[in-house]
Order: structure tokens, then sequence, then C-alpha cells
């Protein structure tokens, strides 16, 4: 099957203006197209449903969802390609190839990371009644980690990744509480969703994300950008899960740096955790 993308290039000069506007947003974001109804890609393209229904028609769908499903395929074989190195020499250089992308990842870290942002989501989060993490996919699973850390350090913490308890959840949150969606895209409906529930109750919302001006990144409080490298499709990029994670690490270690309470929590958990393990 031809390349959805490289075929709306070869089409765009014979497309109308409408539809120009669908391959442009498509070429310029595929990775935010995959998670949007046909409603949501023509608010964002700036067109008429029915100009997006002509445009997958002439890259040879019948229907959205089915333009859709092949465009998730398509990418999520670019992803893996550039996550697995399928023309390395052995094992040794797959390794490297990985543990570069990491070194890429944490240098653009540090040009997106602002210090003054770090500890202000650090101090909400210290002094929150409770905090709570929500993200689906991979990005559950950081946040599911990133829970585990702050209950070591005394934070009431909860993360959840399963879209049915997220709706369940996040309506009891309150004004005491921060609400942390943590998205590699920031263009996941059920993250979004979760921090404009927390919004509208009052609680403080903070996006861990490497979506810039992305949907996520525009409901929140206060946004926390991770390296922009990959979505939520195929295996994932490495790149964004360790960005992702060294974020969270950054609000740990200033909350544990400011707190001598957290401090202490670390010592009587270390502690408690001593007959867990083998002598």
């Amino acid at each position: 099957m031809d390349s959805i993308l490289l075929k709306a290039k070869s089409l765009y000069e014979a497309l109308k203006p409408s539809e120009k506007k669908v391959a442009n947003y498509l070429i310029q974001r595929a990775d935010d197209v995959i998670h949007f109804s046909i409603t949501d890609l023509a608010e964002n393209a700036g067109c008429s449903e029915a100009s997006i229904s002509r445009f997958v028609r002439k890259l040879g769908f019948s229907k959205f969802i089915d333009f859709k499903i092949s465009l998730v395929k398509e990418l999520s074989l670019l992803e893996d390609k550039q996550n697995v190195k399928n023309d390395a020499t052995g094992v040794a250089d797959l390794i490297h190839h990985l543990v570069q992308q990491g070194v890429k990842s944490y240098k653009e870290l540090s040009q997106l990371v602002n210090p003054l942002d770090i500890e202000k989501a650090a101090d909400w989060i210290a002094a929150s009644k409770h905090t709570f993490l929500f993200g689906v996919g991979s990005s559950g699973s950081i946040a599911e980690l990133g829970a585990s850390i702050l209950v070591r350090i005394g934070v009431s913490c909860f993360a959840y990744a399963d879209p049915h308890m997220q709706v369940i959840v996040v309506p009891s949150c309150t004004p005491e509480d921060t609400v942390i969606g943590v998205s590699v895209s920031g263009t996941i409906k059920e993250t979004i969703k979760c921090v404009q529930v927390a919004k509208n109750v009052g609680a403080k919302t903070i996006a861990i994300t490497g979506g810039k001006e992305s949907p996520l990144s525009k409901e929140v409080d206060l946004v926390l950008y991770s390296s922009p490298q990959g979505f939520e499709a195929g295996i994932g990029s490495l790149g964004a899960r360790s960005s992702q994670m060294a974020i969270l690490d950054m609000l740990i270690s200033t909350i544990v740096w400011k707190n001598e309470t957290c401090r202490n929590t670390i010592e009587k958990v270390e502690q408690a955790l001593v007959p867990k393990r083998f002598s």
C-alpha cells in the first residue's frame, strides 16, 4: 500500500483550497490526526467535514475511519523503524543507537526545561492534599511509576491509566488537589478531559507533554515540556519515555530538596523495607 503522507504530497497541487488545508495539517501533524474524530480534524484544520471526506476519498479511502486506521499503521511502522534499527550490524550497534536516542532526548530536554516552572509545580504538589496523575498507554505507565516514587517521599499520590477509572476518579478532585496529565503528543482525549474536569472544580493542573501548542497544553495551568519525540503508537519512543520520567524525577528531587519532612519519610520507608530484603 502506498504511503498516505507521500500520496497526500503528490496529490497536493490537484487539491481544492479547502482540501489543501486538510493535507497541510496531515503532513505537518500526522501524529495528532490519528487521535482526532472527523469533527476534531475539521476544527483544527479550519475546514468542513465534507472537505475531509472528499480528501480521504482522493487518498483511496471510502470512510474516514478506514483512513485513520491505515494512518495509525503507517505511523506505527515509521516509529518502530526509528526505535528499532533494522539495519543494525549487531546487538552492540542496536544498543548504541538506543543510547544515542536517550542522549539526544536529554540534550533537548535541557533546552526545554524551565527551573522556575519545575519549582512551581513541585511546590503545588508538596502543598496539595492529593496529587493525581493521568495518562494512557506508555504515558500511563510513566504516570504510575512517578506516583509510586512520590508516595515513597510522603506525597499522597494516585495514578490512573485506565480511561474508565479516570472518568470515575477525576470528578472527586477538589481545589486542594493537583492533577498532572502525561501525554507524549498532548492530543489524547481522555487525558485532556481529565485536566478539563479537574480545572473546572478548581484543582491546579499540570501537563507533561512534548506537544507544543497541543490541545492538552492549552487546557492546563502549567506546562512542563518533554522532548518532542514520538507519539502514542507502535512501541513508542525511548526518548519520549525517558524525557517524561526525567521531568518527574526533577519534580521529586525538588520536593525532597525543599522539604525536610519528605527526607525524613524516605528514611522511614527505607527502614520499613529492610525486613523485605534478603540479608
